[in-house]
């Protein structure tokens, strides 16, 4: 996508992100997008299973009549360890795209015997962080690729005291995609719209849309011609504006085609 000029070589690459093949997830930072600003991440979304992961009755500190203290003490570090547990089967899963087998995990986490491995396995069962396929192997849901999201903003001002309590979850396909099914992302090149923030090479959450409104960021078609430009009106007339004063306002002298709206971005850092 030119977030320059505009860029004729680009239309086969659009037409075949508009049929999108899988989409890879990466570490990010992230940003949603609204007319005329790109704020920064601060909002507070509840998430299921952001609890701990043991959903046993039992608490730190106490022990359920019905337990030896040497069985409660069992329980207590069980839920203490699982988040580690889960951490690293994350972390395994971003190196080899899939969970480990039964006998991995034990090697993978420490754990020696067999029993130890399907207790874990049973609790993050029933926390909804894994689930068995039909071919009964380990496998990934959705609140398995949730992470952590801080109670508090950050302050980019002066230092604020760090709150590093529990915090809720979330994935970034549910806070980016409301449609899956229309949205796709699109490389940035150049830096016709740097000062909405949206730098070279950044991919842009784009959902698509056969009409747009005045102030948003679009994927537009001019003259069968892509590019990424904020829609503005002039004397009557939509104008495509770019976020750069170094670049002109396009005027459209034929058709003017709204492929789709801009609703978030995504910037891998470093």
């Amino acid at each position: 996508m030119a977030g320059g000029m505009l860029h004729s070589g680009l239309t086969r690459l659009l037409h075949s992100v508009a049929r999108p093949p899988s989409i890879r997830t990466i570490p990010t930072s992230v940003t949603r997008s609204s007319p005329g600003v790109i704020p920064v991440v601060s909002r507070s979304t509840k998430a299921a299973g952001s609890g701990n992961i043991d959903k046993a009755s039992a608490k730190p500190g106490r022990v359920d009549p019905g337990l030896t203290k040497e069985r409660s003490f069992v329980i207590v570090s069980d839920m203490s360890n699982d988040r580690s547990y889960l951490s690293a089967l994350q972390d395994y899963y971003a190196a080899h795209r899939a969970l480990p087998s039964y006998s991995s995990i034990g090697a993978l986490l420490g754990l020696r015997s067999k029993s130890s491995v399907a207790a874990l396995v049973a609790r993050l069962k029933l926390a909804g962080f894994v689930e068995s396929t039909p071919d009964r192997r380990l496998a990934p849901t959705r609140n398995f690729f949730q992470r952590p999201l801080a109670e508090a903003p950050v302050h980019a001002g002066l230092p604020n005291p760090i709150d590093d309590g529990p915090a809720d979850a979330l994935t970034l396909d549910d806070y980016l995609i409301e449609h899956p099914s229309r949205t796709v992302l699109v490389r940035v090149k150049g830096d016709s719209m740097i000062d909405a923030g949206v730098l070279d090479g950044d991919l842009v959450v784009v959902e698509k849309r056969a009409g747009a409104r005045r102030g948003e960021i679009v994927v537009a078609i001019v003259d069968n011609q892509f590019t990424l430009k904020r829609l503005d009106l002039e004397r009557g007339r939509f104008i495509l504006r770019p976020e750069n004063k170094a670049y002109p306002v396009i005027r459209p002298e034929g058709t003017l085609e709204i492929f789709g709206v801009m609703v978030g971005l995504v910037r891998k850092v470093a």
